[in-house]
C-alpha cells in the first residue's frame, strides 16, 4: 500500500518562496565556481577598477646590478592619458645634489622604460649607496613620484662577511682574523685622529679587504690598459664612506691608517672654498703610519747631498716626475713631522680649521704659527741640516708643479648612452692608492678634493 509523501510544511504555513531562495543561493555558488575554474585555467582575470582621470599607476619599479659593468633601472607605468615624460633621478651617498638621466620610451598609456648606468664610464666603488625615484608625466601636466629606494651597489662576485664596531665595518671574504684585526686598528685610528685634530668624525666608514690582486682588479676604476698591468693598488679611498684594502700585502694596516687619516684631515680641513696643499694632506697621512721608514729618509738625504730638495711651495701639488714621486712623500712627512713635533698637534689642528674656513696656505700659515711658506721652507730646511731653497736647481726645476695624474673621480664623466642621457652623478671625491710599478716600489697615494 502506498501512502503519500507527508509535506516539509506539514504543521506549519507553507512558504514555497524558501525553496526558490535556496536555490538562487546554490545557483549564485555555483557560477562564482565556475568563474574561478575558468580564471585559473584561462588566465583570464577580472578588470581591476576604472583609474580615475589622469590617473598614473606605477606597475613595477625595479633596478639590477650587474658588477662591475652597470646599473640597470626598469618602470612599467599605466595611465588615463597618454604618458610622455618618465625621468630618473638618482643620488649616490657622498654625492651633494641629484642626478637625472631621461631614458628612451615609447610614448602610451602603458610605457615601459628602462635605463642602464655606465658603471665603468662613471666609475661607483663597491659598497656605496644609491638612491633613486622615479617621476612620471602625462600630456595633460598630470605628474606622480615612486617612493625612493636606497640599495647599496655591491661586488656580487664574492660571499662577503663583515666585522663591525659602531660605524666601522670591515668587509672580507678570505680572513676573518686578518678583518678583525683591522677592524679593531681601525676604530683606534679615527678615535686617535679625531682627537688629535678635534674633529667629530661621524661618517660610516665601510673598508673591503680583497684577498689578491687579481679579485681586487675589477673593483677598481680603469685607467689604461699599459698602467693597469703596471700597477697594483694596496689601497684606495674612492669615496667618502668605501675604502679598499689589498689584504695580501704586508703593510695593509699602515696602508689603512693612511687612507684614513685623508679622511678625518677632508672633515677637518675641507670646505666648499677651502684647498689644503698636497704637502699637508699627504705628509699627515704618513705621518699617521708612525716613524719614517728608511727608505724616504735615505731619499732626502741624497737629495740634501745633491742639493737637489723640492721646496714646500712646489709640494702644493707633486710633481708628475715618477723619479720624485718618494721625495715628493718622504719631504712631505718630513715636514708635517717637524711642524708636530716643534709645535705641537693642537697648532695642526688650529691650521686645518683656519682652511677649513677657505683661507689661502700663505695666510693660514701666518694666522697659526706667525709666518708663510717660504718661512715655513727656510725653518724645516734648517731643521734637517739642508742648504736654503734655490729658485730653481740644477735639474731646471722650480717653484711651479706639475699635477700628478689623477685617478677618474666618482662619476665625474657625463654619460650618453642609446637607452638615455644623464648629468653627471658627483664631481669628485678624495683617494690615495699605493702601487709597485716598473719592479720598484713607488709610493703614490694620489687624492681629489671635492668640488
Amino acid at each position: 500500500m502506498v501512502y503519500p509523501r507527508a509535506s516539509r510544511c506539514s504543521g506549519r504555513p507553507c512558504n514555497h518562496s524558501e525553496d526558490g531562495g535556496q536555490s538562487m543561493k546554490k545557483l549564485a555558488r555555483a557560477l562564482l565556481l565556475v568563474a574561478a575554474v575558468l580564471t585559473l585555467s584561462t588566465g583570464v582575470y577580472l578588470a581591476a577598477p576604472a583609474q580615475a582621470a589622469g590617473e598614473i599607476t606605477v606597475v613595477s619599479d625595479s633596478h639590477q646590478t650587474k658588477f662591475p659593468t652597470q646599473i640597470v633601472f626598469n618602470l612599467q607605468a599605466r595611465g588615463t592619458n597618454q604618458i610622455e615624460k618618465v625621468t630618473l633621478y638618482y643620488k649616490v651617498s657622498g654625492g651633494d645634489a641629484n642626478s637625472y638621466a631621461r631614458p628612451s620610451f615609447t610614448p602610451g598609456t602603458d610605457v615601459s622604460a628602462q635605463y642602464s648606468f655606465d658603471a665603468q664610464k662613471s666609475y661607483i666603488p663597491p659598497g656605496t649607496d644609491i638612491t633613486y625615484y622615479w617621476q612620471i608625466e602625462d600630456a595633460n601636466g598630470n605628474q606622480t613620484k615612486t617612493d625612493p629606494v636606497t640599495f647599496t651597489y655591491e661586488d656580487g662576485r664574492f660571499k662577503w662577511q663583515s666585522v663591525s664596531l659602531g660605524s666601522i665595518s670591515v668587509r672580507y671574504y678570505s680572513n676573518e682574523s686578518q678583518a678583525k684585526d683591522l677592524l679593531a686598528g681601525a676604530a683606534e685610528a679615527v678615535r686617535t685622529q679625531s682627537t688629535d685634530l678635534r674633529v667629530n668624525y661621524t661618517r660610516p666608514l665601510k673598508i673591503y679587504v680583497y684577498a689578491s690582486r687579481s679579485d681586487m682588479t675589477d673593483a677598481l676604476p680603469k685607467k689604461s690598459e699599459t698602467y693597469d698591468s703596471a700597477t697594483t693598488t694596496l689601497g684606495v679611498r674612492l669615496s667618502p664612506e668605501v675604502l679598499l684594502l689589498l689584504g695580501s700585502q704586508s703593510g695593509v694596516k699602515q696602508t689603512m691608517f693612511h687612507e684614513i687619516m685623508h679622511m678625518i684631515v677632508g672633515a677637518a680641513a675641507e670646505g666648499p672654498y677651502s684647498e689644503i696643499p698636497t704637502w699637508l694632506n699627504e705628509g699627515l697621512a704618513m705621518w699617521s703610519e708612525g716613524k719614517m721608514t728608511p727608505e724616504y729618509k735615505n731619499e732626502i738625504d741624497r737629495a740634501i747631498k745633491e742639493n737637489r730638495l723640492l721646496s714646500v711651495r712646489a709640494l702644493t701639488s707633486f710633481p708628475g716626475d715618477p723619479s720624485l714621486v718618494n721625495l715628493s712623500y718622504g719631504e712631505s712627512w718630513s715636514i708635517v713631522s717637524y711642524m708636530i713635533d716643534t709645535y705641537g698637534i693642537d697648532k695642526m689642528a688650529d691650521l686645518l680649521a683656519v682652511f677649513k674656513q677657505g683661507s689661502t696656505t700663505d695666510k693660514a700659515l701666518t694666522k697659526v704659527y706667525g709666518f708663510n711658506t717660504d718661512e715655513l721652507d727656510a725653518r724645516w730646511r734648517a731643521s734637517i741640516g739642508a742648504p736654503p731653497a734655490q729658485t730653481s736647481n740644477s735639474h731646471g726645476r722650480t717653484s711651479q708643479p706639475q699635477s700628478v695624474p689623477t685617478l677618474t673621480p666618482l662619476g665625474s664623466q657625463p654619460q650618453g648612452t642609446s637607452s638615455g642621457t644623464n648629468v653627471p652623478l658627483l664631481a669628485g671625491v678624495g683617494g690615495g692608492v699605493v702601487i709597485v710599478a716598473a719592479g720598484a716600489t713607488v709610493l703614490l697615494r694620489r687624492r681629489h678634493k671635492a668640488a
